[in-house]
């Protein structure tokens, strides 16, 4: 446990059989960078109380976790009620790649604040229609730093405030950058990937029963 405490770098990569984190970053109070990359059993990241321990944390990355479907899962009643709240204290940089099951970096409905956020990067996930459930405070970041895009755009920053201007609600910008590309075939883009996957093992699959029989 000593030793956990004082590790300040931990990425976590391919851990197909890995279905939790909340137990094994309990004593990780001195984090500071976290990257998480293809671990599939992952539905979620954190629970509300996890996140809150994570105060020295600067940088989080996710990549490619299929099955996750939030990065902080939403708590109990209790957990969830409007007293309470979630506090990245000193999360700077936020980037998430390839989540094609993500729908929002919170499904609970407690205030989640990010004092010191400057830096969102979220690309290639079509599912995310919200950003949290509930509200969500980012006083230092700007919209010329706040990214959502895939891979068949350009970049993308919201056209109706200048880039300098601070970003007052997460939500409305991720809600309307969903809407504005429901259409253009983002979520058909990834059902077609899924397809050639399964075809692409359907395949091998058929292959290997011919030269066993």
């Amino acid at each position: 446990t000593s030793v956990l405490q004082h590790l300040t770098d931990v990425s976590i990569s391919e851990c197909g059989g890995l279905s939790s984190l909340v137990s094994s970053l309990v004593c990780f109070t001195n984090l500071k960078d976290l990257h998480v990359i293809k671990c599939h059993r992952l539905t979620h990241l954190l629970n509300p109380s996890m996140a809150t321990t994570l105060v020295q944390l600067e940088y989080l990355t996710i990549e490619e976790c299929k099955r996750m479907s939030s990065v902080i899962e939403g708590g109990s009643t209790e957990e969830d009620g409007n007293d309470e709240m979630v506090v990245f204290n000193n999360l700077q940089h936020l980037y998430i790649f390839n989540c094609s099951n993500l729908t929002s970096f919170y499904c609970g409905r407690c205030i989640v604040k990010f004092p010191c956020l400057e830096r969102v990067f979220i690309q290639n996930c079509p599912e995310m229609k919200v950003f949290s459930l509930g509200i969500v405070s980012t006083p230092r970041l700007k919209y010329e730093k706040f990214t959502l895009m895939n891979d068949y755009d350009d970049k993308w920053c919201h056209p109706k405030y200048p880039k300098d201007m601070l970003v007052e609600d997460m939500n409305v910008i991720t809600r309307e950058y969903w809407e504005d590309n429901v259409d253009t075939g983002i979520p058909n883009l990834f059902a077609e990937q899924s397809l050639e996957e399964n075809r692409s093992e359907n395949s091998s699959s058929s292959k290997n029963n011919v030269e066993k029989e």
